[in-house]
């Protein structure tokens, strides 16, 4: 009767390698995958919050929140109208993994162009023309790590040199394979790459920002 031959070392080694080099081909694209799932996940909880944020303005003549109320900024402000316990959760972006509270703590940031932070601010955004290239809510993240948590920044907004340069004020966060989700203001989500910089510097990059009325 014929012995079975096992395998040699050497051919052990080679199988070792081919599934080796089969894993490193296969890990990038599952890595894409759920980088793709998680950025779409986070697109449909921006659209939600876009859709919240209609349902208040229908109730508050066409205004939006303001930047913060007491202890509460923008998004939470929107709990009525999202169902569910702890409705702000659903105002974040997926790809991060971070514990949101009622506080200041917040991965997607609101147009500080377009809100206000006291009664004599409020502005009427349903006014303006070009709500189709008109930045609402983007994903963000602070513009320095400082002092500040970095998903502090419930809003987006120049850097420094502005009277807006202060705590909770932050950039747009490229986190999705270097492209940010954004919510614009008639409530279509796009995944951008490149956008115009909110520093004041031009015409040209402000329309995005504060709108043409």
């Amino acid at each position: 009767m014929k012995r079975s031959r096992g395998f040699t070392l050497v051919e052990l080694l080679v199988v070792i390698g081919i599934i080796a080099l089969l894993i490193s081909m296969l890990l990038p694209a599952l890595n894409r995958a759920r980088e793709s799932a998680t950025a779409i996940s986070c697109a449909s909880n921006m659209r939600q919050a876009g859709y919240a944020l209609k349902l208040y303005q229908n109730d508050n003549k066409g205004m939006l929140p303001r930047a913060y109320e007491g202890t509460l900024v923008w998004a939470h402000q929107l709990r009525p109208y999202i169902p569910g316990d702890r409705p702000y959760e659903k105002i974040h972006c997926s790809s991060i993994d971070l514990e949101i509270n009622n506080s200041s703590t917040l991965t997607f940031g609101l147009n500080v162009d377009l809100i206000a932070f006291d009664l004599s601010m409020f502005k009427r955004t349903d006014r303006l023309k070009n709500s189709s290239e008109i930045i609402l809510v983007a994903d963000s993240i602070a513009h320095s790590m400082g002092p500040f948590h970095p998903y502090t920044a419930f809003m987006l907004g120049p850097e420094q040199g502005g009277s807006f340069a202060a705590f909770g004020v932050g950039k747009v966060d490229y986190r999705h394979n270097k492209t940010a989700n954004v919510l614009y203001l008639d409530i279509h989500v796009s995944a951008e790459r490149d956008l115009p910089k909110n520093d004041n510097a031009s015409e040209g990059n402000q329309h995005a920002w504060v709108g043409i009325r």
